[in-house]
């Protein structure tokens, strides 16, 4: 951490942290991201354990895709559902949520929310908490001519 003092009393503080690999944490906050990858994760199920997803997503200005895992189930207040259904923007109805197919989740637009996460005595490290929907493009300016203006010429 570095402190600068300006010409006024006011004081800035900037923060930087060094990753393992020397390269510097991405900033918590929230991103544009696009989905990049769906994968079951490949780990020994004992008995009560649910099979998990994990999805990656290229974060725009992560150097590397970040990952988020899941349990794999639609069901109920899942939080691949509602993530889902924010990468897709609609909601899904039963029969989707029965025969839904991951893959359409791919190279679809999103936002992600990062935090820093501190596992005990390690470097923190920067997770993706939730996803949220694409922002809406921004409504065009209207072309039509003013009210006034026909009045006048008529």
């Amino acid at each position: 951490m570095s402190v600068k003092r300006k010409a006024s009393k006011s004081m800035v503080i900037t923060s930087t942290i060094q990753t393992k690999n020397n390269t510097v944490l991405l900033a918590e906050g929230t991103y544009a991201a696009v989905v990049k990858a769906i994968n079951p994760v490949d780990k020994v199920l004992k008995e009560g354990d649910k099979p998990e997803l994990k999805i990656e997503f290229a974060v725009a200005g992560a150097a590397e895709p970040m990952p988020r895992r899941y349990p794999a189930t639609l069901g109920g207040r899942s939080p691949l559902k509602r993530e889902a259904q924010a990468i897709l923007g609609r909601s899904l109805s039963i029969p989707e949520i029965a025969s839904f197919d991951t893959d359409q989740l791919l190279n679809r637009n999103c936002q992600v929310v990062v935090v820093h996460q501190h596992n005990g005595g390690s470097k923190p490290k920067a997770v993706i908490k939730t996803v949220l929907a694409a922002p809406l493009a921004s409504t065009p300016v209207a072309t039509t001519t003013p009210a006034s203006a026909t009045t006048a010429a008529a």
